[in-house]
């Protein structure tokens, strides 16, 4: 959950770095209210050319 939110921030700072000088607290708003339709077209896109998501687990180490 905690790895999903920092992911989220970095795709939204990228945004705000596009914006530059350009930005304005309209413009934040409009970006936050389409960001979970965006994240979420973006799942679907991946899950349509399956793409493997990385499960984030870790694994043992086998002792042999």
């Amino acid at each position: 959950m905690d790895l999903d939110l920092e992911q989220d921030n970095h795709v939204l700072k990228d945004i705000k770095g596009v914006l530059g000088a350009k930005i304005s607290e309209a413009r934040v708003k409009t970006i936050c209210r389409a960001f979970f339709q965006m994240k979420r077209l973006s799942k679907t896109f991946d899950q349509e050319i399956r793409v493997n998501r990385v499960s984030g687990d870790h694994t043992r180490k086998d002792a042999k």
